[in-house]
C-alpha cells in the first residue's frame, strides 16, 4: 500500500463494520504506535463510556430516540414534572399513610365508588358541599346489652340483645358529631347520667332526665356531642317523653311526666304499648324504689 497523507485518501461514504480504521496509540509516549480497530470496535469502545449530557438537546420525536428505564431515584424533587404529562394508574398501597393529599388536590366526581371507602382509601372525606345521592350507611353487627356497650365500627344501627341495664356507650372510633341508632330486642333499662364513667366509657342523657324502659322493637337515635350520648330521637320505651314517647294505640294520653320524689298524687303518665302481635299493655310511670319506674297495670 502505498502511504500517503490523510487529506488524499478518498472519502467512504457507507463504511461496514469490518472496515478498518488507525488509532494512534500511546500518545504522548516514549514512541508513536499505530495501530488498527475495525470500525465495529471502535463503535463498541465509545459506546461502552459513560458521559454526562450537559446543555444537550435530545429529539425525541426523531426516529429511535426514545428515552427509557429512568429510575424515580433518577428524577430530581425539583424537577417540576406536570401532572398532565403523566398517566398515573395509583394503587391503595402505592399511597403512603403520611402522604397527607389535601382534599383540594382531588378529583374524586363519581370516581370513588363505595368499595374504595370501606376498603380504607378513604378512611374520611371532607370539604364536600352537598351530597347529590342519598347517603347509604350500614348496619352494624348486633351487640349484647352490658353495663358498657362498645359499638362497631361498621355501621349506624345496631340491634341491641339481651336485658341487661345499659349504663354507658364506649366512644372509641366515634367522634363529635357521630349518630347511632339502637334497635332494642327486649325489655331492658336505659340509664340516664350515669355517674362514674372511666376511660372510653361515656354515660347517655335521656330528653326526660330519666332512665328508660324499653320495649321489643324499640329504637333510640343518640348523637355524641364529644361529652355525652344525646337523645336525638326514637320510637318506643316508658320513662318519659322526647324521642321515645310511648306508642300509643288510641287517642288517650295522659299527662306527660315523670315522676320524682316529690310527686303530686295529681298526676300521672299512662299509655298503651304493644307486647306483641296479639296484645297491649296498660302501662303508668310510677315514682317506686326512689326512682321513676314503669309499670304495667294491664
Amino acid at each position: 500500500m502505498v502511504n500517503k497523507k490523510i487529506t488524499d485518501l478518498t472519502d467512504l461514504p457507507t463504511p461496514v463494520a469490518a472496515d478498518v480504521i488507525a488509532i494512534v496509540d500511546d500518545v504522548g509516549g516514549a514512541g508513536v504506535a499505530t495501530k488498527k480497530a475495525t470500525l465495529s470496535n471502535a463503535l463498541a469502545a465509545y459506546d461502552n463510556q459513560t458521559a454526562t449530557l450537559e446543555n444537550k438537546s435530545i429529539d425525541q420525536d426523531g426516529t429511535g430516540n426514545d428515552i427509557t428505564n429512568i429510575a424515580n431515584a433518577s428524577i430530581k424533587p425539583s424537577a417540576g414534572i406536570a401532572q398532565s404529562k403523566l398517566a398515573l394508574d395509583i394503587t391503595n398501597a402505592e399511597v403512603n399513610a403520611s402522604a397527607a393529599i389535601a382534599y383540594s388536590k382531588l378529583n374524586l366526581t363519581s370516581s370513588v365508588v363505595n368499595a374504595d371507602i370501606s376498603s380504607g382509601l378513604f378512611s374520611s372525606i371532607t370539604g364536600i358541599g352537598a351530597l347529590t345521592n342519598n347517603l347509604q350507611e350500614s348496619k352494624g353487627t348486633d351487640l349484647a346489652s352490658a353495663t358498657t356497650i362498645t359499638l362497631g365500627t361498621d355501621g349506624n344501627y345496631f340491634d341491641i340483645t339481651g336485658t341487661t341495664t345499659i349504663g354507658y356507650i364506649n366512644s372509641t372510633g366515634y367522634q363529635a358529631g357521630s349518630r347511632v341508632t339502637l334497635q332494642f330486642d327486649g325489655i331492658l333499662t336505659v340509664t340516664h347520667a350515669k355517674a362514674g364513667a372511666t376511660g372510653a366509657q361515656v354515660n347517655i342523657t335521656l330528653d326526660a332526665a330519666a332512665d328508660k324502659t324499653t320495649a321489643a322493637g324499640n329504637t333510640l337515635t343518640l348523637t355524641y356531642d364529644g361529652t355525652t350520648w344525646r337523645e336525638t330521637g326514637g320510637a318506643g320505651g316508658g320513662g318519659g317523653g322526647g324521642g321515645m314517647d310511648p306508642e300509643i294505640e288510641g287517642s288517650v294520653q295522659l299527662v306527660t311526666y315523670t315522676p320524682t320524689a316529690a310527686t303530686q298524687n295529681s298526676k300521672g303518665y299512662m299509655f298503651v304499648r304493644k307486647i306483641d302481635a296479639n296484645n297491649d299493655g296498660l302501662y303508668i310511670t310510677l315514682w317506686k324504689n326512689g326512682s321513676s319506674q314503669v309499670v304495667q297495670i294491664a
